[in-house]
Order: C-alpha cells, then structure tokens, then sequence
C-alpha cells in the first residue's frame, strides 16, 4: 500500500475541525446514555465514549472532566423524561409519581444502575423534587418530614426496580428458586417437626412474586403511613385510599 493511500485512509478517520467543533456535551451525554443503554454502566468509560463517538480523547474532556461528571449528567438526562401528574390529592399524586418514576427505568433497567454511581442533582432532578415535595407542603409536611418521604419513596422505588430487573435478567434468581424448592420437597418428606415448611414458602413466595402487585403492596402502604408524621390528624378520605388502590389495579390489568 503506497504511502499516499496510507495518507488518505488516515485522514479519512481523523475528526475534521468541524466535526470537533460541533461536539457539545448534550451530544456527549446522548452517546454515553445509548452506551450504557446497550451495554451497562461499566461499559461506560471515558475511552469506549471517545471511541463511539469518532473523536479525540481532549475533544470529551473540554467538556466533561470525568466518568462521574459524565454519569451524573446522564442520570439527569433520563430524569428528564419523567412527567410529573399535575393533580390529584397528595396521596394519589405522590404514588403516581413513583409509579412514573419507576416506569421510566423499568424500560431502561440499565440506566437504573446509575443511581448506584450518582445522586440526582441536575436540573431535571430539582424539578422531580419539587414535583413530590408540593404536594406534600400543600398536606401541611415540614420540610424536614417532606425530605424524608421523598427520599423513603425513592430509595425504594429505584432498588425495587433495580432488583426487579437483575432479577428477571439472571441466572442466579432462577436457580435459587430450584434449590428452595428442592429444599421444601426434602423437609416436607421429612416430615421433620423442626422442617420449617411455612418459612420455606414464605422464602419461595418472595422469589415468584409478581413485580407489580408487589410493588403497589409496599407503595400504598408506604404513603398511608405517612399520614401519622402529619402535625394534624388528616387521615385520607376513604375515597382517597380507594383511588389510589383502584389506580394500581387498573394499571395492572
């Protein structure tokens, strides 16, 4: 191959200045979110980004000093997708919020693994926020309670669907239901009186429970118990409770 074509092959792949220039950190983050939404998190590194996006390594770090600036922004990037309810009592609207919430990552169960790495706190993040904490001032919460239940509900809105997602996705999930199983069939051959079957099928139960009535169980049950750190007693109309119930078994359906 002649030193010419060697020349031209070369100047083929190398970024023009114009493509340089025109490479902003919305473009960085899109790239890095299809990353990780094909391959994971960790596949997610500053050298796979430069080299999914045809550039030079100094062309990203203009832009975005690290890996951890890097996945905030991501982070804050899917949480822009999120759409808050707009009405609603402060139960109905807190428990749908989550539910959206969990929805969103329930479709990317990669990007859920973001949480893991960063704590939300772009832009996007502040409106998610102050999404759930109006109607909570509006019930008469403080603050510091307000701050509380956010951070309650989230925590167990991501890890449920985080782990929902490992879940349904490996191999290990599936073999420990095989040995729990095989392990209550041998103690109820037993006939042990120290067999502790209930225990087994209780243990059995929670690994073949269905995601989504197992979620809306610890939601409703989570948002009515916020009503007792209320500076009043204003529990729920029962019309309330059964809206909320209602709406989780329509979206099961």
């Amino acid at each position: 191959m002649t030193a010419v074509r060697l020349t031209a092959i070369a100047a083929r792949r190398r970024p023009t200045r114009r493509a340089r220039a025109t490479l902003t950190s919305a473009a960085i983050v899109t790239a890095a979110r299809r990353l990780i939404e094909r391959r994971g998190v960790d596949a997610c590194s500053m050298r796979t980004l430069v080299a999914a996006l045809g550039v030079q390594a100094p062309a990203v770090y203009r832009r975005i000093g690290s890996k951890d600036e890097l996945l905030a922004l991501v982070l804050d990037d899917v949480m822009g997708d999120l759409t808050p309810p707009e009405d609603g009592d402060w139960q109905a609207q807190l428990a749908e919020l989550m539910r959206r919430l969990r929805a969103l990552f329930a479709r990317r169960p990669a990007l859920a693994a973001l949480h893991a790495y960063s704590t939300p706190h772009g832009p996007n993040a502040v409106r998610f926020i102050e999404a759930a904490a109006a109607p909570l001032r509006r019930a008469g919460f403080s603050e510091a309670s307000a701050t509380f239940a956010i951070t309650a509900l989230t925590t167990y809105t991501i890890g449920f669907t985080f782990l929902s997602a490992s879940r349904s996705r490996g191999t290990a999930h599936r073999q420990a239901q095989e040995s729990l199983r095989r392990s209550r069939e041998a103690a109820a051959r037993r006939r042990a009186a120290d067999a502790p079957l209930a225990a087994y099928a209780l243990l059995e139960g929670t690994h073949y429970a269905d995601p989504e009535p197992l979620f809306e169980f610890g939601l409703r049950h989570m948002i009515a118990g916020l009503e007792t750190d209320l500076p009043r007693a204003h529990p729920a109309p029962a019309s309330v409770r059964a809206a909320i119930a209602s709406s989780g078994s329509t979206r099961r359906r």
